[in-house]
């Protein structure tokens, strides 16, 4: 493994959001990162050879706490609006 995929894992990138500039919301940690590519700390994270991680899948990636807070009080404003439309539309 080279510097360049330590710096990936790292920070929970691929060489394609390498490029981008803004902030990458799936960045847990770097221990995190690195427990979510290789799971629980052991001595085989320096030798990769059991394929029993890369058999798990999971399609739901955690986001780290900032775009979890952005994404909570997007869906509160969300629901407030639709209330408020809601309460307007019986009162007409």
């Amino acid at each position: 493994m080279n510097c360049q995929y330590i710096y990936f894992i790292s920070k929970n990138i691929t060489a394609i959001e390498s490029s981008y500039s803004d902030m990458n919301p799936y960045d847990l940690g770097i221990y995190n990162n690195w427990k979510a590519v290789f799971d629980e700390f052991t001595w085989k994270w320096f030798f990769p050879l059991n394929v029993e991680c890369a058999q798990k899948t999971n399609y739901l990636y955690p986001l780290n706490d900032k775009y979890m807070n952005i994404i909570n009080t997007d869906m509160n404003d969300f629901l407030l609006d639709n209330n408020n439309e809601n309460i307007k539309e019986d009162g007409d």
